[in-house]
């Protein structure tokens, strides 16, 4: 069976009965919380106005996927108190995307699913995303991490 491909992993039709919030963050089906998408690399690992003391991060954008962390967000919200922050955000063409951090653990793979350096350029990729429930000083989300991506 594939990564992407297992049934560990989530799809993007969200059912609110798969999932479960503990005190230790998301599961889905009784396991640590991946989601496994294919969606377009608007853009690769950057930083924040190019400040080396932000997070690296990319830039995802996929219909399906806006809806599945919408649909995520209104089904954590009651559970989560204070100031409600969508991961989804819109730029100036009306694309909406969500935004992964990228760390140290995120795995690079290039089409034949080899183990790459770097990340790939803009494209249409395949994605295993961690979403992780977040509060901060007194506002609340979703905060979605990039475990691997590979272009299609």
């Amino acid at each position: 069976m594939s990564m992407w491909t297992d049934a560990r992993f989530a799809s993007l039709d969200f059912a609110e009965g798969d999932w479960t919030l503990t005190d230790k963050g998301l599961l889905y089906k009784g396991n640590q919380a991946a989601i496994a998408c294919e969606a377009e690399l608007l853009l690769g690992p950057h930083r924040w106005n190019d400040d080396p003391k932000q997070a690296l991060q990319c830039t995802v954008s996929s219909d399906a996927l806006v809806r599945f962390v919408q649909a995520m967000e209104a089904w954590l919200a009651p559970q989560m108190k204070g100031e409600a922050r969508s991961a989804v955000r819109s730029n100036i063409f009306g694309e909406h995307f969500v935004r992964a951090k990228v760390t140290p653990e995120t795995r690079f793979f290039d089409v034949a699913g080899e183990r790459t350096p770097g990340a790939p350029g803009a494209s249409n990729c395949r994605f295993l995303l961690a979403p992780r429930p977040y509060a901060l000083n007194g506002a609340v989300g979703l905060s979605i991490r990039a475990l691997a991506i590979q272009p299609k």
